[in-house]
């Protein structure tokens, strides 16, 4: 009988999760699941309970949470064979996106069972995972336009969780205002890059911007390669085509946008920075060195994944 923890990020998401929660930890249990139920009181204590998960050698950690939940959680299960499962209860839940599954609102109130049933057989993947200055992260990591935006989103939690979106918008239209770009100095795989940048953003999904943008169309999350995306620009003009470029998906087509597919990169700035990691921000000094870790993350799919994102059929949890 394979075991599992469901942590719980209870101030996730735009509504209440705990009652779909304890659904979807009957529904599991129900297929063959040993469960239990714990909540997490902060990013820290995530991390903290995955870690004891791992350690006590459950085969899952399902997160009922948002992508920066997810993050913590990464962090805890690193280097173990204890799989990452997901229940999206928080706002965007890009990753649950990536693998088809709807989020929890008042209209999809059966969104964490519907998840939860796609999980049950066990089906697993083994993914790359980023490594920031050895801070494991999941999906993505930036600095400049967007991890400014997440800094003043971090400091409005109240308005996050009843007007994400809203507020979202408000920030990035002040951030805007407001951003001249980034002069930084960059080493992709050896290779020397400089400029100034509205956004130099890596990441290891298809997926950013809430879901609403497809950086690429193909990536594999398995291929042991992450993608260094760098927005070139200095004034507000950049900044508002790229933020329309991204949410109509045109962003390939402006030469002043370039992808580097890379292992490993250092970055250098003339401040520290403020990155955005998972949705979240992260202070960080103004050196940082970015590596891609191959496959170190056993991650639960559904019976059939998304076409491409990975490169190798699924394994059973035994």
């Amino acid at each position: 009988m394979p075991s599992a923890d469901i942590l719980f990020n209870p101030v996730a998401g735009r509504i209440s999760a705990e009652g779909a929660v304890h659904k979807a930890a009957a529904l599991l249990e129900a297929a063959g699941w040993q469960m239990q139920v714990l909540r997490s009181r902060s990013g820290r204590h995530t991390t903290h309970l995955a870690r004891q998960a791992a350690r006590s050698g459950r085969d899952a950690v399902f997160v009922a949470g948002g992508d920066g939940t997810l993050g913590e959680t990464v962090r805890g299960l690193l280097g173990s064979d204890t799989a990452l499962g997901v229940l999206p209860s928080g706002t965007a839940n890009v990753w649950a996106q990536e693998l088809g599954y709807a989020t929890l609102t008042a209209f999809r109130p059966g969104a964490l069972e519907e998840a939860a049933r796609a999980q049950a057989e066990g089906w697993t993947q083994w993914m790359d995972v980023g490594l920031c200055n050895l801070r494991p992260f999941l999906l993505w990591t930036g600095v400049g336009l967007d991890g400014e935006v997440v800094r003043q989103m971090e400091s409005q939690r109240a308005g996050r969780r009843r007007f994400p979106y809203l507020l979202y918008s408000w920030q990035i239209l002040r951030s805007i205002v407001r951003w001249r770009g980034l002069r930084l100095s960059m080493e992709v795989d050896g290779q020397p890059l400089e400029d100034r940048y509205i956004l130099a953003l890596v990441s290891n999904i298809r997926l950013y911007n809430g879901g609403f943008t497809t950086l690429a169309q193909r990536n594999c999350v398995d291929d042991g390669q992450l993608d260094l995306w760098l927005f070139k620009g200095e004034h507000p003009a950049d900044s508002f085509r790229y933020v329309v470029e991204l949410l109509s998906n045109r962003h390939h087509d402006d030469p002043a946008v370039t992808r580097h597919t890379f292992e490993r990169i250092a970055v250098t700035g003339k401040y520290r920075f403020i990155l955005q990691m998972d949705g979240d921000a992260v202070g960080a000094p103004r050196r940082l060195e970015i590596t891609a870790r191959p496959r170190a993350l056993r991650v639960l799919v559904p019976p059939q994944p998304p076409a491409g994102l990975f490169s190798r059929p699924p394994e059973r949890i035994p």
